[in-house]
């Protein structure tokens, strides 16, 4: 099984946004930015046409206004 660095980012993303983890999160995010704009970006990255950035950016907004 391949399992790209981007995956374990938006699954670690998503668990710091499942358990309120706002600061833990938003650092997440911010790793996610720089793989998609320095690695993954080169080969358009997609997965049954889901951008991981865009889904992990609107997960951060959620998490954001529960606040």
């Amino acid at each position: 099984m391949h399992y790209r660095m981007i995956d374990a980012l938006a699954e670690a993303h998503l668990m710091a946004c499942t358990q309120k983890k706002g600061d833990i999160a938003q650092i997440l995010l911010q790793a996610i930015e720089v793989e998609m704009e320095k690695y993954g970006r080169q080969r358009r990255e997609r997965r049954a046409n889901v951008d991981m950035l865009e889904i992990a950016k609107a997960r951060q907004d959620k998490l954001a206004t529960m606040h």
